[in-house]
């Protein structure tokens, strides 16, 4: 999402919808944009948030305090900050990434990177380098990880963040009727299938006994009603 509503640069998670979840505030802000989904995991819930930090901006150690003040106690914050420090694997150190180092390190944060470029210049006389990475709070370095991805296609190289934790999953019940099923039409179905003798023994009798049950699981399902 961009604040400004047009179609460039903004931010966007993809998550499982089996996975518990609800979506919080995002930060719309034209120096930083970020998309906040928490989790139920565990004991208590963690939120993952996807950013993008345009590089034209200048973004001081207070403005990334106030967006990470808005992500709780327990997060992932995770995407391309266009912020180099050789803190966290970057071939230099600029401005905007002693800024954000001083917010990570004030706030109590915790950096991971792959350690490998993330970012591929299409002009041949840059070098790649490393601008997306994740820092997290409230999370246990030994239950975090991160690795490169090299499935896509692009200027920038994915990173793979993984955790440990119990994430809690939307139960789905395994029904094999509904309240629109019409059972006495069910039952007077069944009786009629099953009092017609078939002996399994080839492969037309087989679609034979299939054409005779299709219509009974219809009705079990409340797809015809009478």
């Amino acid at each position: 999402m961009h604040p400004n509503g047009k179609a460039h640069g903004g931010s966007a998670i993809l998550i499982k919808s089996t996975i518990k979840h609800y979506q919080s505030q995002p930060h719309c802000k034209d120096y930083i944009q970020a998309t906040n989904v928490v989790v139920s995991a565990g004991v208590s819930d963690i939120t993952i948030s996807s950013l993008y930090c345009p590089p034209r901006h200048t973004i001081k150690e207070q403005h990334f305090n106030d967006y990470f003040k808005t992500l709780g106690k327990r997060f992932i914050a995770a995407g391309d900050y266009n912020a180099k420090h050789t803190f966290w694997g970057s071939r230099l150190t600029l401005p905007r990434g002693r800024e954000l180092l001083k917010s990570a390190q004030s706030g109590h944060m915790n950096i991971i990177s792959t350690g490998q470029p993330t970012y591929w210049p299409t002009d041949k006389d840059k070098i790649p380098d490393i601008v997306d990475f994740c820092i997290f709070k409230g999370i246990a370095n030994t239950n975090i990880s991160c690795s490169s991805c090299w499935d896509l296609s692009s200027d920038h190289s994915p990173i793979l963040v993984e955790i440990t934790a119990e994430i809690r999953e939307t139960t789905r019940r395994c029904t094999l009727h509904n309240k629109r099923t019409n059972w006495p039409l069910f039952r007077a179905l069944t009786d009629e299938a099953f009092s017609v003798p078939i002996a399994l023994q080839t492969k037309e009798t087989l679609w034979m006994l299939l054409n005779i049950l299709l219509p009974v699981s219809k009705v079990q399902h409340g797809i015809q009603h009478q």
